[in-house]
């Protein structure tokens, strides 16, 4: 949506979401919009977590994904935990390459962001964008969703694995 066109709209949706239709009990509006600041979703992955021989990134640093499916955060706990790995492998002295394999942990991570965490986000994203204003479009929206099909029909939902094991990467 564009600013105006949100801007046009806010009160309408403000009215369908607060309590009491966002009215005073004397039928005013109870609330006041002294800003609109429209979410901009990104889903961004860097060429590489391993940019320079003393660099890693990690977290919103490496990848920036949209909140809706919960996946940022939590992928950004994997690259933390799977980075401390290597890196104590490496401190102690017993990677076989130390630099091959920080080179593989990115390549990892980056694999493990385009098939775990990219797709079930921006599918998150198309169904918050979904316009459910009625009856009829919310089942419409149940129908054609996988993943809500999927849960009516009590298959469970397993997310793909957002860890990184050291062991088995290039230069453990």
């Amino acid at each position: 949506l564009s600013d105006s066109e949100i801007r046009n709209t806010v009160h309408q949706k403000l009215h369908t979401m607060l309590p009491d239709h966002g009215l005073s009990p004397t039928g005013e509006k109870a609330y006041t919009v002294s800003r609109i600041s429209p979410y901009k979703p990104q889903q961004r992955l860097a060429p590489t977590l391993h940019p320079t021989r003393h660099t890693l990134l990690i977290g919103d640093a490496a990848h920036l994904t949209n909140p809706y499916a919960g996946l940022g955060l939590a992928s950004g706990i994997a690259d933390a935990e799977s980075l401390s790995q290597i890196l104590i492998h490496i401190l102690l002295g017993r990677a076989a390459d130390a630099e091959q394999l920080m080179q593989s942990w990115s390549a990892e991570r980056r694999r493990v962001f385009g098939e775990v965490v990219d797709g079930p986000s921006r599918g998150a994203w198309e169904r918050v964008r979904r316009d459910v204003s009625s009856e009829e479009k919310v089942e419409e929206f149940v129908k054609g969703d996988k993943l809500v099909g999927a849960l009516r029909g009590g298959m469970p939902v397993k997310p793909g694995e957002l860890g990184t094991r050291g062991k088995g990467l290039v230069g453990w």
